[in-house]
């Protein structure tokens, strides 16, 4: 009985840290579309399976780009760590659009192995048409 109970322990461990997944809210890769002068608001959420490791993405492992640049929206982040420094794990694309066209939202992050994810690299783009 103790062999099993350790073995099944040993094999949950093993299963658990081969988990690279992290997922994101919104699914997919198209968000709401934008208007021409209208304030734009949306959430993105990353890593909404890590609630008890809010500050795993951090300004050191990540990497946001907004193309086209000049089109008056950008990435927010407004949480941030007990030291102060802001956490990417709820961002928001946020502003007012100034022209029409197809927007691309790039995120790209490493993760660190831990107890309940090995390391990896992950990139998501997310695109929005102002209209």
């Amino acid at each position: 009985m103790c062999r099993r109970l350790i073995l099944l322990s040993f094999i949950l461990l093993i299963v658990s840290c081969s988990s690279p997944k992290i997922d994101f809210d919104p699914l997919g890769e198209v968000l709401p579309d934008a208007k021409v002068g209208v304030p734009y608001n949306q959430e993105i959420i990353i890593g909404t399976n890590l609630e008890n490791n809010p500050e795993f993405l951090t300004a050191e492992n990540t990497k946001l780009d907004i193309y086209p640049a000049d089109i008056g929206l950008q990435v927010i982040s407004d949480k941030k760590r007990r030291d102060g420094l802001p956490i990417y794990n709820f961002l928001y694309i946020s502003g007012m659009p100034s022209k029409s066209g197809l927007v691309k939202i790039s995120i790209s992050f490493v993760t660190y192995g831990s107890m309940y994810t090995k390391s990896g690299r992950f990139n998501k783009t997310y695109s929005l048409e102002v209209k």
